[in-house]
């Protein structure tokens, strides 16, 4: 038991040092038209931010909720920055007798302890879900799988919530398992108040939405009117918290891009034809996506879940609850009409774990016993290799020769906002 642990935090360890020293991979590429990279620090090159949006994410975190007067841009995800600014004034507290941390530096460390919390806690929730069904040889390659992608890597330490999209669905469904094993109204509304208070981090419906088509499949209609009450209840009292604050609030993916406001913009307008289209062209787009997203693994998954059926061992239940949950995640996509690559990811804790599966019954076919002995070590060193070199660009540059963002620009925001918000 020991030993496993052991192996599940050295996986998590690894992870983590791959994504904080990213720089040294050449991530960026380097194009001086298109600077994506905000140095943490001058010289050392740690945790260094190669998304756009990070210098607006640790802005609002070090300043959370004031900075709502000034820019709203994140008004609408106020999850992490509350929950990094706390942890980074705690951090900042214990270490006062010895060194003195500005807005920015305890913010990003408390983002980084918040992200450390986060996979760690996934993680053990994972793991005592998966070994409900599957041997533990089969879990910790499932787990491998799911937390050595590259976009499980790229966002380990990056300031942004995008992770939220393979791990929202983990905590949510493994939660929602054992509220459905032993149900009670205290754990639904603790359930879904959870629910809403992950939503208020990054508005990743795919699996809630699942939970509530496949619970209406069930006919369990009280149950679902208690989980809506609570999960709407956070949210509610956040947005009070807004307008009492005066604060203008602000949902920057309806606004700007447009998620979800031309779908309901057509049913106003009774616009069919044009939402069927686009329907059927979405879904060719989510396939698509399906297959470049996982590679050969999404072939690994089928047949895993093949195996796993013709054994009687997937029951009805799951099966429409998969289902269910595939075309929630289409669905998701649909109306947002963004297809980038990591919008397939909430279903990745299974399809990782039917590939993991399918893996492990093809390799036990083998007759040779070296090659069935080394299979499954060598399959996870190329799929690490493969993942980390997902982040080179050649030819390579050392990280002190990167292409950055003007650390004056984000400087001179710091300063107009200490100047302007009341100093901690």
């Amino acid at each position: 038991m020991k030993t496993i642990k052991i192996k599940y935090f050295a996986l998590l360890v690894l992870v983590f040092l791959i994504s904080a020293n990213l720089a040294w991979l050449n991530p960026s590429g380097n194009d001086p038209n298109n600077p994506r990279l905000y140095k943490t620090h001058d010289k050392i090159p740690l945790f260094w931010q190669y998304n756009l949006d990070s210098g607006i994410e640790i802005l609002t975190a070090a300043y959370f909720p004031k900075i709502f007067e000034f820019d709203t841009t994140r008004i609408d995800r106020p999850t992490y920055p509350a929950i990094a600014n706390s942890f980074g004034k705690l951090t900042s507290f214990v270490l006062k007798p010895f060194i003195k941390l500005n807005n920015l530096e305890r913010a990003g460390i408390g983002y980084i302890i918040l992200k450390i919390l986060v996979y760690l806690l996934s993680l053990i929730l994972l793991k005592k879900f998966l070994n409900q069904f599957f041997e533990e040889k089969v879990t910790f390659l499932a787990i491998f799988l799911i937390y050595v992608n590259y976009h499980s890597i790229f966002y380990f330490t990056t300031f942004h919530t995008t992770e939220l999209q393979f791990i929202t669905p983990i905590f949510i469904l493994v939660m929602f398992y054992n509220l459905f094993q032993k149900y009670s109204v205290d754990k639904n509304i603790l359930f879904s108040f959870l629910v809403g208070i992950l939503m208020l981090a990054k508005p990743n419906y795919a699996a809630y939405l699942s939970i509530i088509i496949f619970l209406l499949y069930k006919k369990k209609f009280l149950e679902i009117f208690i989980s809506l009450l609570s999960h709407i209840t956070p949210i509610i009292l956040y947005l009070l918290f807004v307008k009492y604050s005066n604060y203008e609030f602000n949902i920057i993916i309806a606004t700007e891009y447009d998620q979800g406001v031309w779908l309901y913009e057509d049913l106003k307008e009774y616009n069919f034809l044009n939402i069927f289209s686009i329907f059927f062209v979405s879904l060719g787009k989510f396939f698509l996506r399906l297959f470049s997203g996982y590679d050969l693994l999404i072939i690994f998954s089928i047949i895993g879940f093949t195996y796993k059926y013709f054994k009687k061992e997937v029951k009805k239940d799951y099966v429409i609850f998969i289902l269910i949950f595939i075309f929630c995640t289409f669905f998701q996509i649909f109306s947002a009409q963004r297809f980038t690559e990591y919008m397939v990811y909430d279903i990745s804790f299974i399809i990782y774990t039917f590939s993991a599966y399918g893996i492990y019954e093809i390799i036990s076919k083998l007759k040779n016993n070296k090659l069935r002995k080394y299979s499954i070590p060598l399959i996870m060193i190329l799929y690490l290799v493969l993942n980390v070199t997902k982040f080179v660009h050649l030819p390579w540059v050392h990280p002190y020769n990167h292409v950055h963002k003007k650390a004056e620009v984000l400087n001179e925001k710091l300063s107009k906002l200490d100047d302007i918000i009341i100093q901690d």
